[in-house]
């Protein structure tokens, strides 16, 4: 892994220019770099299945959805097991919700939900906590992702430790990822990974995109409602 991007430390009070892997700057990367991107669209499906010894797999399913045109205009949608269970809309500043239940309601101020989606936008995270850092992610060279330039990598797993540890370790994982090289975000990924701690087993089914850039994603007001 030895593409680097100029990465812009935005956590500093002056930005200073370094040079690092582009996996490693993907890590680094926040809420606030993939806004930098403009207006997109996310979409993420993820499968995970759970057993034990003894015991059947329990299979379960979320999609994730966000719309994003700027701070003040964006809406997220999550549904697990086919069914809603969260939904924002912010239009001119004004958030409506719902709990999957029932139409969106006025909730007035924005930014609580702007913090709560800052933490919650990337799937690559949420999807792969505590086996993310158990994939190794190897440059498979350039190539165009919704007309960005982008550097596909292969994923495969990092070699286990040889004595066990705590958490999950990974026994196999497959797929690719696409890290766009201006801003180190990821824009397209699909991976399978298999994972056990003990009798208990894993395996985690991601896909996801960034598409749009640029254009307007239309998220208005709900219908006979304004900001």
């Amino acid at each position: 892994m030895l593409t680097a991007l100029a990465w812009m430390v935005a956590c500093s009070g002056a930005p200073e220019a370094v040079s690092v892997p582009l996996p490693v700057a993907a890590d680094r990367a926040t809420f606030a770099t993939v806004a930098g991107l403009g207006s997109y669209r996310l979409q993420a499906n993820v499968r995970r299945s759970t057993g034990g010894e003894g015991t059947p797999p329990v299979a379960s399913t979320e999609l994730v959805e966000l719309r994003w045109k700027d701070a003040d205009h964006w809406s997220y949608v999550q549904r697990r097991d086919d069914r809603v269970r969260s939904e924002v809309l912010v239009s001119g500043g004004v958030a409506w919700r719902s709990g999957g239940e029932g139409p969106l309601e006025r909730k007035g101020d924005a930014e609580p939900y702007r913090v709560q989606l800052a933490g919650t936008w990337d799937p690559w995270s949420w999807a792969l906590e505590g086996l993310a850092s158990s994939l190794q992610l190897t440059p498979a060279g350039e190539e165009l992702v919704d007309g960005r330039r982008a550097l596909r990598h292969i994923i495969t797993p990092v070699p286990p430790p040889e004595k066990p540890r705590r958490g999950w370790t990974v026994t196999a994982a497959e797929g690719d990822v696409w890290i766009d090289d201006a801003t180190a975000v990821r824009l397209v990924g699909n991976v399978r990974v298999e994972a056990v701690s003990g009798a208990r087993t894993q395996e985690v089914t991601l896909a996801f995109s960034i598409e749009g850039v640029g254009l307007d994603p239309e998220v208005s007001a709900p219908p006979g409602d304004k900001p």
